[in-house]
């Protein structure tokens, strides 16, 4: 076990911040509005929207970049895509269509055709989410020893600058970090080495002096291992581990990454 790190690279959505609870207790919310004017049950409702989201979001021309930097079906839901580069503007012209006829797309599931109950949909949905920054009970502790350990602390988060900072800011968490990067501001997302490697460049460190925390095997911890940074996979839930990613540790609760960071 290494002495100490003097660098922490850290996740945001369901990492320190809940995001998918977050997300399907704002579609849960819309799907109860539409139960009291249809007969529907309000899970199976919260399964044909996701599905119906994700097909409609494959298949916009915008679809590669969003893939490139991370940003889901869901998350495009609710975001602005207000972030002045080409790529965004492309994001903000389908914005309006893709939010309100993902809803239709659901509606329609149920043989229901009516605009403007998935354009009401949409804005419940979107005012539902903006309710919820919450963080994970341990995640201030955690951030707070963190300050007091002296140590850098760089979130480094895939997604839509747009949201994934108002959530940083709706949340508390900004003070905390020494340096912030999404994807969607350098155009590279997790795990690409570009963005661990501008992390790095931008703390000053060498690989071998940070060590990255996150819940995502696919994205966090094959990006760390893959740039020789030593990596922690945040298993709250205990998932078995299908992939052939290897995290070089595992933890279920952030406090116990305090004693490997040193």
């Amino acid at each position: 076990m290494p002495v100490s790190y003097k660098n922490v690279l850290i996740d945001l959505d369901d990492t320190l911040l809940v995001e998918e609870q977050s997300a399907h207790q704002s579609f849960l919310a819309a799907a109860r509005y539409l139960g009291s004017f249809h007969d529907i049950i309000p899970a199976e409702f919260v399964k044909t929207i996701r599905a119906a989201a994700r097909e409609l979001w494959y298949s916009l021309p915008t679809h590669t970049y969003a893939k490139s930097i991370g940003i889901a079906s869901h998350e495009a839901l609710w975001a602005e895509f207000s972030d002045d580069n080409e790529q965004q503007r492309e994001l903000w012209k389908f914005k309006d269509y893709y939010q309100k006829q993902a809803w239709a797309n659901a509606l329609a599931k149920y043989n229901i055709n009516d605009e403007d109950l998935a354009a009401r949909l949409s804005s419940l949905f979107k005012e539902e989410r903006r309710k919820r920054h919450v963080l994970f009970d341990d995640a201030a502790p955690f951030l707070d020893r963190l300050h007091d350990m002296r140590v850098k602390i760089f979130l480094i988060s895939n997604g839509t600058p747009d949201l994934q900072w108002e959530k940083i800011r709706k949340s508390g968490i900004e003070k905390y970090f020494h340096g912030i990067v999404i994807s969607g501001e350098i155009g590279y997302r997790k795990p690409r080495k570009e963005i661990f490697s501008y992390c790095l460049n931008i703390l000053g460190s060498t690989a071998d002096q940070a060590i990255m925390i996150g819940d995502r095997l696919e994205t966090d911890i094959k990006g760390a291992n893959d740039m020789g940074i030593a990596s922690i996979w945040l298993n709250r839930e205990r998932r078995k581990n299908d992939t052939a990613v290897v995290p070089v540790y595992e933890i279920h609760g952030l406090f116990k990454a305090i004693q490997l960071i040193g």
